[in-house]
């Protein structure tokens, strides 16, 4: 058994407070950066992410959307190092899908975009897949998502010399006014 998936049963014992000996891991899935794996042993599953990056800024994001209260997301169980690379581990939630289960979830989204703040930003940048996101602060919704979202979308396509449909899109809404700050929520009710 290859480092990392040692370290990951450890952490999930040290975790949980309950042995875990995996029994059989399936793959589920990925993006361009990590790989995402449904492990199984114990009497216990969990979903699990690996890859070379830490995914310490995704766990902080998982809680934070958790503390709205808006919406479910899975439990972040641990995260870790090996040798190997870096992993996380969540709850693992059975999906299922229905047209009422996305109508819900566009519901819960919207309700999760009203829990503000004083100013729009996070603590620190982070990473969509390998692009950096920037996410600075600034004092009203359209101006962090002209700058932090499409400023940064229009930078890398102006470097590639293509128009991004985001650059489109902001037009569309108009970069200042309220007609751009309610569009969000209106797009996920």
């Amino acid at each position: 058994m290859a480092e990392i998936w040692k370290e990951i049963q450890a952490a999930i014992s040290d975790a949980t407070g309950r042995p875990f000996s995996l029994s059989s891991k399936k793959p589920a899935g990925g993006g361009c950066i990590a790989e995402s794996w449904i492990l199984e042993g114990s009497g216990q599953r969990y979903f699990v992410k690996t890859g070379p990056l830490p995914f310490d800024m995704e766990k902080e994001g998982l809680e934070a959307i958790e503390k709205t209260g808006s919406i479910r997301v899975p439990e972040v169980v641990c995260i870790g190092e090996s040798a190997n690379g870096f992993f996380l581990v969540l709850e693992h939630v059975e999906m299922r899908r229905s047209a009422r289960d996305f109508a819900s979830l566009g519901r819960q989204i919207a309700a999760m975009h009203r829990n503000t703040g004083p100013s729009f930003g996070w603590r620190c940048d982070n990473l969509i897949g390998s692009t950096r996101q920037m996410n600075g602060w600034e004092k009203d919704w359209a101006g962090f998502w002209e700058r932090n979202r499409l400023g940064s979308v229009e930078n890398a396509d102006a470097r590639c010399g293509q128009l991004h449909f985001a650059t489109v899109h902001l037009g569309i809404l108009g970069a200042r006014g309220t007609g751009a700050q309610n569009a969000f929520h209106l797009q996920h009710e």
